[in-house]
């Protein structure tokens, strides 16, 4: 597995649709690594914010896909609502990890 913070730091803000989609797919499967693949990736994306220093308009991007697929919303604006193609993450694997990682999700989610 690629190493998603790297490949979001290093990408333009208008290749995040991909990049975001794509990941949430990953996120999604379902199979024998499904709970490794969560927890793994979720790990390294929760880093994500401290990196993000200079690219502005990729944090409020990130934020709000965070938002959308804990379901953790904590954006009121236009911008947020209108992403509206991520959904919630609903497996077993992610709603556990979402349990166990509820209060470090919230705090990068509103700190930011």
């Amino acid at each position: 597995m690629c190493n998603e913070q790297e490949t979001i730091l290093k990408s333009h803000v208008q290749l995040y649709w991909n990049i975001l989609t794509s990941l949430t797919s990953l996120l999604e499967l379902q199979d024998p690594i499904a709970q490794w693949r969560v927890e793994a990736s979720m790990a390294s994306l929760l880093r994500l914010p401290e990196g993000m220093v200079y690219n502005s308009e990729g944090l409020p991007v990130f934020l709000k896909f965070l938002g959308k697929i804990t379901n953790f919303n904590s954006y009121s604006s236009s911008s947020f609502s209108a992403m509206t193609n991520y959904l919630p993450i609903q497996t077993d694997e992610f709603l556990n990890w979402k349990l166990k990682n509820k209060d470090i999700i919230i705090k990068t989610i509103r700190d930011r």
